[in-house]
């Protein structure tokens, strides 16, 4: 049976990289005695997937990720669960998909809170990035090395910014996070600190929100 869970990841473990994020999982699954399947092959893994996995150093309120158990994962299961995970982990929901339902394809924009900032500096970045939004193209160039070669690539990030919202001294943007186009605060950040703006400030970005396809 497939269940999509929905789950936090704050405080200290949000400097706890992808990877043993998931061994933590998969630890907490034993303890918690919840029977999830294995693939076939030479090495078995647990069959749990996350959408849009989060960069070291982020932390989030609405992750997801989709399990497959033998049976029915009910409400004691999910109280067994959040009781073998630490602080900061916590599985808020769970739910039983659609049959189609397709993880990695159904989430592709995530609402972010640039946290630890004084309202006066998410107002200054507010303007900052409603001013750079009046540009037609947003033009940023990343150089990149592979196999000793170096190239150069350009890529116009306006149509990755879908919304810049200040909320009572809070700053929050909207931005695709999907395959085929991600754009994340931190890199938006950074992008607009090569493009003149001079403010300092070092926010914590915290996703709030994961929204699917219209």
């Amino acid at each position: 049976m497939r269940t999509l869970l929905v789950f936090t990841k704050t405080g200290r473990l949000r400097f706890l990289s992808h990877l043993d994020f998931t061994r933590l999982f998969r630890r907490a699954f034993r303890r918690a005695e919840i029977d999830i399947q294995y693939t076939e092959g030479f090495n078995p893994q647990q069959k749990i997937s996350v959408a849009n996995p989060l960069p070291l150093g982020y932390e989030s309120t609405m992750e997801f990720m989709l399990i497959e158990t033998d049976t029915a994962f009910t409400e004691e299961k999910r109280k067994k669960l959040n009781a073998a995970l630490p602080e900061g982990v916590e599985v808020t929901a769970c739910t039983e998909p659609e049959p189609f339902f397709d993880l990695h394809k159904t989430y592709v924009s995530s609402a972010y809170e640039w946290r630890e900032i004084t309202p006066e500096d998410a107002a200054r970045l507010y303007d900052a990035l409603k001013e750079w939004l009046q540009e037609e193209h947003i033009i940023v160039t990343k150089v990149r090395e592979k196999k000793g070669r170096r190239r150069v690539q350009t890529k116009d990030i306006k149509p990755l910014i879908e919304k810049v919202e200040l909320q009572d001294g809070r700053l929050f943007t909207r931005l695709c996070s999907h395959d085929a186009a991600t754009l994340r605060p931190g890199e938006l950040l950074l992008h607009l600190r090569e493009h003149g703006y001079a403010g300092e400030e070092h926010p914590v970005f915290r996703r709030v929100k994961q929204f699917s396809r219209d």
